[in-house]
């Protein structure tokens, strides 16, 4: 019961507050790439428009992820967790969770590779002395998504996946549960 409760504490204290936090910083980037973009000159163009698609593919990747985690993975996990407390077969099955938490995963190794690229790209976010200061900002911005995001896999991995497995866990063990009690009925009613 502790950590039914701590699922849903990590869910709307933890996770929904810090996905609010990424997505306006993200929003935050994007005024920024489009302002550089325009401003900046060679040399430092040629860093600019793979940068340029490099964050549009990670911020459209990201939306899908938080957006996938916010819309059905979370509201999936509260639900079961409801129905399990009040003794109910739960309504997602354990097979639809797990492989949410696998795409999740698979998520996250994306994510962090594109940020990775991002950094290499720049060499580690700084801006060189002739860049324009939203050029700096903009880095600044991108180094903070970056700490953002690895602090998001850490609190995923640490609190999110464990309880979500025991959670899944649990239904598989009540799924199992009803199916042999269905077993049992079929063979006393061919009995009678």
């Amino acid at each position: 019961m502790k950590n039914q409760l701590a699922l849903a504490a990590v869910i709307r204290c933890v996770l929904k507050p810090h996905h609010s936090l990424l997505r306006k910083e993200v929003e935050r980037a994007a005024c920024l790439t489009a302002s550089v973009v325009l401003e900046q000159r060679p040399p430092l163009c040629r860093v600019l428009l793979p940068l340029y698609r490099l964050f549009h593919e990670f911020r459209s990747d990201l939306d899908d992820h938080l957006e996938s985690q916010d819309a059905r993975l979370f509201p999936r996990l509260m639900e079961i967790e409801v129905a399990l407390r009040a003794g109910e077969r739960p309504l997602p099955s354990a097979d639809q969770v797990s492989e949410a938490l696998r795409l999740l995963k698979y998520g996250q190794i994306s994510l962090t590779r594109e940020l990775d690229e991002m950094r290499e790209l720049t060499h580690g976010f700084v801006a060189p002395p002739d860049a324009c200061e939203c050029y700096g900002e903009l880095l600044d911005v991108l180094a903070g998504i970056q700490m953002e995001v690895a602090s998001e896999v850490r609190m995923e991995g640490s609190m999110l996946f464990p309880q979500a497995a025991e959670l899944v866990q649990r239904v598989r063990h009540c799924e199992a549960g009803a199916a042999e009690h269905a077993g049992r009925l079929r063979q006393l009613r061919a009995v009678m």
